[in-house]
């Protein structure tokens, strides 16, 4: 095949490696060793009847481009983004999972407080630190792949006349796949950490709300104990009253400034209940 022919190939979803029974790290030697041996499950005269050409036309364009540094480098790019790409959504589908179990068991045990405030912290932070590898390994292969090309373009110009035109129709893609991979990841970081920032608030508030809370409960308590050690007083002073009809009689101006002082207790009792409804 010529080059034009072999751009498509670049991008395409099939692991390469894989089908030539070969690895990512093999020089090219050995994948001409692997294309070789794995030629006989493919080609015509060795399968006959059974012979695919679709599948003998794929073998035979992995094999072209995994030898051709040029567009070996640009399908690793475009293979590597798409492999680093599926290790940052698995691991967000585990980080959710694991946080989706975790709210589903609160809510069916109950609230626990702050106990359970660590994990989901840990959580997000371990998720924070896994994107900012990948984004760091991302930037590393890329930087690596454009050295490769540089080098495997330098030596002489004959070369660059036959590669040239294809690397730069394709180069472009593999590079901005694997850079929009990166923009996505540095993304989602962005998004863990505001939202680890929006949780943080919403408990500040939630600790000031309670306090608030527990702090009128406890006013209200206050205001209501006067009432209750008022009556026992009262009745004390009433029941000589009651045994001696000889005792004077309380004065009517110490009466009145009692129940003045019971209602007004009364109202800024009613006053706090309004309060706490409120909060």
């Amino acid at each position: 095949m010529s080059n034009n022919d072999l751009i498509k190939w670049v991008t395409s979803d099939v692991d390469f490696y894989d089908l030539l029974g070969t690895h990512f790290e093999a020089p090219e030697t050995e994948i001409r060793r692997a294309y070789r041996k794995t030629a006989l499950k493919y080609h015509p005269d060795k399968v006959g009847k059974d012979f695919d050409p679709a599948k003998y036309e794929l073998f035979q364009a992995a094999y072209e481009v995994l030898i051709d540094p040029s567009l070996k480098s640009q399908y690793d790019n475009y293979r590597n983004a798409k492999i680093l790409k599926k290790r940052a959504n698995d691991l967000f589908d585990s980080k959710r999972k694991q946080m989706k179990e975790d709210l589903e068991a609160r809510e069916k045990n109950g609230f626990s407080g702050p106990s359970k405030r660590p994990r989901n912290e840990d959580i997000h932070s371990e998720s924070e630190l896994e994107l900012k590898r990948l984004a760091e390994e991302g930037r590393k292969r890329r930087a690596a792949r454009a050295k490769l090309v540089a080098e495997n373009s330098a030596p002489t110009q004959a070369p660059e006349k036959l590669v040239t035109t294809p690397a730069h129709m394709a180069e472009p893609l593999a590079r901005q796949t694997e850079e929009d991979e990166i923009e996505r990841l540095e993304k989602k970081i962005r998004e863990v950490a505001d939202a680890k920032a929006k949780r943080r608030a919403e408990r500040k508030v939630k600790r000031t709300v309670e306090d608030k809370t527990a702090s009128l409960k406890k006013d209200l308590n206050t205001l209501k104990e006067p009432n209750s050690t008022e009556e026992p007083a009262t009745s004390k002073k009433n029941s000589p009253a009651h045994k001696s009809s000889s005792e004077r009689k309380p004065d009517f101006s110490v009466t009145m400034a009692r129940l003045k002082a019971a209602q007004q207790s009364r109202l800024q009792s009613k006053e706090s209940k309004q309060e706490l409804e409120g909060v």
